[in-house]
């Protein structure tokens, strides 16, 4: 199943441009990896100012209701298409 690595990583908030190098594993949105062929799509997420956000390492990317407003998206363009999202904690943020 062709899937993407750290999915959300194509938005990054205050990074430098030597971490951004590192980071950023992809260059489309989520909905544009779907319609080039991603059908699942490795998400970390962690809470940040009590939201869930997504992050790669310790560098908060997009909201998880942002991504999963972009599969909605291509869901509703292609409805015969499955997604899987695999989704996993980046940080121990359980109990803060």
């Amino acid at each position: 199943l062709p899937g993407t690595h750290n999915a959300h990583s194509y938005k990054l908030r205050s990074m430098t441009s030597f971490g951004r190098n590192f980071t950023a594993c992809q260059s489309l949105n989520v909905f544009s990896q779907l319609m080039a062929g991603a059908r699942s799509l490795d998400l970390r997420l962690c809470n940040h100012e009590n939201r869930l956000w997504c992050a790669h390492s310790h560098c908060i990317t997009v909201t998880f209701t942002e991504i999963l407003n972009q599969v909605l998206r291509f869901v509703k363009a292609c409805p015969s298409e499955v997604i899987i999202l695999r989704c996993k904690t980046e940080w121990d943020w359980r109990g803060k």
